[in-house]
């Protein structure tokens, strides 16, 4: 067995000795033929019966599996003065012309069936990989889907404005700060810099950034697309930015926060008789 395999599965706890074993065998096996399937990269049929059982298992699940790999990740990144915390979303088709796979649902349209996948990604500055903190992996609801093509774009535009965060799929964006946050509190001495495109720039993470500086919780610095996890006990300042094309705009420390959807700014902090105020601009 490959050594880097028991050094990153060191930590891991599914609830059964054997099925940490099987992990073990398991990664060792697939890390060397990675593009094969299940079946052509096992070493006969009784290993490849072993591989879907523990597959099947009822302990073993995308947070049983991440746990000892951010955990040696965590390790990886205390060795770092600054990381970056890429997050993004990815589409897993697994699209069938005869049969259709339990538990997944459409795509963008109902042709394509599968799940979205959403990662959060370590690396550094220099673009080394450290490891995956954290995953979010579902399905749409075909029903559901049906009633929102029903309802026009409009209609799906109205509804979402009216629904609550937690029930939109960009919620993933939020918790992928909150877990940039997390990660910034477990390694104290590492900048995270957390990255998301524009389809990550939403209200909340900015009113959740204005709230974390207000009550001194590890702030973030919001350059765009960028989000600075500042560690802890760093005094707590917050600084939001904008990104209008290529030109960065880098307003004062107060926290200027310029939308490009609203030709207004506003000051991200405590009004003048000391209540909260968080910017407001684009909802999703």
């Amino acid at each position: 067995m490959q050594v880097w395999v028991m050094e990153e599965l060191e930590s891991s706890d599914i609830g059964d000795e054997r099925l940490d074993q099987r992990f073990q065998l398991l990664l060792d096996t697939l890390s060397q033929r990675p593009s094969v399937s299940i079946p052509a990269a096992c070493n006969g049929w009784a290993e490849t019966q072993a591989a879907y059982r523990f597959f099947g298992s009822d302990r073993v699940d995308e947070e049983s599996v991440l746990y000892p790999h951010r955990q040696a990740t965590l390790g990886r990144i205390e060795q770092h003065e600054i990381v970056l915390l890429v997050q993004d979303t990815t589409e897993i088709d697994v699209t069938r012309p005869e049969q259709q796979m339990e538990g997944a649902g459409p795509l963008n349209d109902e042709a394509h069936l599968g799940f979205y996948d959403h990662v959060m990604l370590e690396v550094t500055p220099d673009r080394i990989p450290l490891g995956v903190v954290d995953v979010e992996i579902w399905a749409r609801d075909s029903e559901v889907f049906e009633e929102n093509k029903k309802l026009g774009t409009q209609g799906k535009q109205n509804k979402r404005r009216k629904a609550p965060i937690e029930e939109k799929e960009s919620f993933r964006w939020l918790n992928g700060y909150r877990e940039a946050c997390a990660v910034a509190a477990e390694t104290p001495q590492t900048t995270i810099v957390c990255i998301s495109d524009s389809e990550g720039d939403i209200y909340e993470c900015f009113a959740e950034a204005a709230t974390a500086c207000n009550e001194g919780l590890p702030t973030a610095e919001w350059i765009g697309v960028l989000a600075r996890i500042a560690a802890f006990p760093r005094p707590a300042r917050i600084r939001i930015c904008r990104n209008f094309g290529r030109r960065w705009l880098r307003p004062k420390s107060v926290g200027l926060w310029k939308s490009r959807f609203r030709k207004t700014e506003h000051k991200v902090g405590m009004t003048a008789n000391g209540s909260r105020r968080v910017p407001h601009g684009r909802q999703r």
